[in-house]
């Protein structure tokens, strides 16, 4: 008798926690989402891909985020993807962001989502969005610096956006000064980048998601009872968890 695998069980925890977040915070009433991210817990163990849309030409260079020293040298093509791997969550600088392996052009590091953001121009410093954020809450960003200090930086947190196939919520970011002209658009419930497009210092960057192992929840506002659904789900997953307790007992 074979057992579901660790990843079919996890998956269905993170379906799981998708549909008390949507339960809990009204999604499928068109209401807004305070939460950024799913629990950190769920990240480590995913993988997530996303294609170049457009770049700079020539070589770039990657630092060491925080302590600000040169790492390698770098460069991509139109077409190429980025993937990243996700192996942990660590804190830095008192925020939560996540750590893995990229592959992007003829670089591949270990490295961690701050740093990732940080060279890749999806920040607004002090703040790093980067491929995954983990933001806690996205509906008093803009009360903090750099947000509540910048006149040329706007969120929106009650944006929509197509990506795989598939409707969803989103929070979206713009900032245009004379140094940096970003957007970067997260769906609004796991935190992951579905579009970023920025140019800064003479760098230019445009991505888009083509592959997520979180599934991304669609926005499903004709759906009826939704604490009907997380019923069901909670019943499915209970029971299958006694019955594999069961077979090993």
């Amino acid at each position: 008798m074979s057992y579901p695998s660790k990843r079919t069980l996890r998956i269905s925890k993170i379906f799981f926690v998708i549909i008390l977040l949507q339960m809990t915070f009204g999604l499928t009433n068109n209401q807004k989402f305070a939460s950024g991210s799913l629990p950190v817990v769920l990240y480590p163990g995913e993988s997530f891909s996303w294609v170049i849309d457009d770049i700079s030409t020539g070589t770039n260079i990657w630092i060491n985020s925080t302590l600000w020293f040169t790492i390698a040298n770098w460069h991509a093509n139109i077409n190429d993807e980025i993937s990243y791997n996700v192996n942990d969550v660590i804190q830095i600088e008192n925020k939560d962001y996540t750590k893995g392996s990229l592959n992007m052009g003829n670089l591949s590091l270990a490295t961690n989502d701050h740093a990732i953001g940080t060279n890749l121009a999806f920040s607004y410093y002090p703040w790093v969005g980067g491929l995954i954020s983990l933001e806690k809450d996205w509906m008093t960003l803009g009360e903090v610096t750099p947000f509540s200090a910048n006149v040329n930086i706007t969120i929106d947190t009650d944006s929509k956006a197509t990506i795989l196939g598939k409707e969803v919520s989103t929070v979206k970011f713009k900032l245009n000064d004379s140094s940096q002209q970003t957007e970067l658009v997260y769906e609004i419930e796991t935190g992951v980048l579905v579009f970023g497009k920025t140019s800064a210092f003479g760098f230019n960057l445009e991505i888009h998601l083509s592959s997520s192992s979180i599934p991304l929840p669609s926005i499903t506002p004709s759906v009826p009872q939704p604490g009907l659904i997380c019923f069901l789900v909670s019943i499915s997953l209970l029971t299958l968890t006694l019955k594999i307790n069961r077979r090993r007992s």
